[in-house]
């Protein structure tokens, strides 16, 4: 599918009459980044929900005076988009959301981030666990086709400030440390949060504290709101991002399976899971075959990286069956009890 976003030599359509990237990119560097200062003292978009409305005036604060676009999501030209990264070591590939979910997602984190009182009345290291937490999901969602960063960075500057803290991005020695726990953040190794999320927090400690003014002191002594249980939203996010990650991590063994369809194939039944979960009951099959072929591989061992990713496809796949027959995440299915009834 074309990139509608860019021009026939693949850059971005601008309003600048530029036309080679890398001009592109030192321009563009040098007019959003006055841009992002000038939000941040603004104290960010007044009345914003951290929903869709407020990213898209986030991304054209910054970017209208660059893109004719600005403001537009990837699924308003049916973008998708990935991004490589070295951040474990080894060649990962960072997928972002399917871009027909990008509003639902952005609803429904901005739905969760409401019921948690936007973070006000957090202690700290609090605020920076739940501020990793909602960075990696708006990250993975990742609204627009360029500017995804700038964009998130203005948005937690202002929930920050909005909760009682200073997040000053400029503080960050080490630009590298930002990418870096991002993307650790969006291949989840681990399968855990606390694990996958630590380079974020590491990250979010060096550029955050108390803001020092009374008003601040104020909405940090307000009262804390429990964290909520996760939305079903949110839990088939959670779901489709295993899906995801694990996925294309079982594509690195592929090739040393036997007896399997091409690679090809493979990947075009990936496709059509991502972007219509009903096919599940269609592929479940092929993917079991592939799971089956992985954990009973000679040279797989239990303990090996491969074999717990092959598991958790599995149930990932048990998920994605949930939610396509319309069950509740989280809830085992009811059965109903065979016998003669009772009179």
């Amino acid at each position: 599918m074309a990139d509608l976003f860019t021009d026939s030599q693949g850059v971005l359509l601008n309003t600048l009459g530029i036309t080679d990237a890398h001009a592109l990119s030192k321009a563009e560097a040098n007019i959003a980044w006055a841009s992002v200062e000038e939000l941040k003292q603004r104290g960010g978009v007044p009345g914003g929900k951290f929903d869709t409305d407020h990213f898209q005036q986030i991304h054209r604060f910054i970017f209208g005076d660059i893109y004719p676009w600005a403001g537009e999501t990837r699924a308003d030209r049916q973008f998708q988009g990935h991004k490589p990264t070295q951040a474990t070591g080894s060649r990962e590939i960072m997928v972002f959301a399917p871009y027909p979910d990008i509003d639902r997602n952005l609803q429904a984190l901005a739905a969760q981030l409401e019921k948690e009182n936007y973070l006000k009345g957090l202690p700290l290291e609090r605020f920076i666990d739940r501020a990793a937490f909602y960075l990696d999901q708006y990250n993975y969602t990742h609204p627009f086709r360029e500017g995804n960063g700038r964009s998130l960075q203005s948005a937690f500057s202002q929930l920050a400030r909005q909760a009682g803290f200073r997040l000053d991005f400029n503080q960050l020695r080490n630009k590298e440390a930002y990418n870096h726990g991002r993307d650790l953040a969006m291949v989840r190794v681990h399968g855990t949060p606390g694990r996958d999320l630590e380079g974020l927090k590491n990250m979010l400690r060096t550029v955050t504290g108390p803001v020092p003014t009374q008003g601040a002191g104020q909405t940090c002594r307000l009262s804390a709101v429990p964290t909520p249980p996760l939305s079903q939203e949110l839990l088939r996010m959670e779901v489709k991002r295993e899906f995801d990650v694990t996925f294309l991590r079982l594509t690195e063994v592929y090739p040393v399976l036997r007896g399997m369809e091409p690679i090809d194939a493979f990947l075009q039944r990936f496709h059509a899971v991502r972007f219509d979960g009903k096919q599940i009951a269609r592929h479940k099959d092929a993917f079991q075959t592939v799971i089956q072929a992985i954990m009973n591989h000679p040279g797989v061992a239990p303990a090996s990286q491969d074999f717990q990713d092959a598991k958790r496809f599995g149930y990932s796949i048990l998920q994605l069956e949930k939610i396509a027959q319309g069950q509740k995440i989280g809830e085992e299915p009811t059965q109903k009890t065979k016998g003669p009834k009772l009179v």
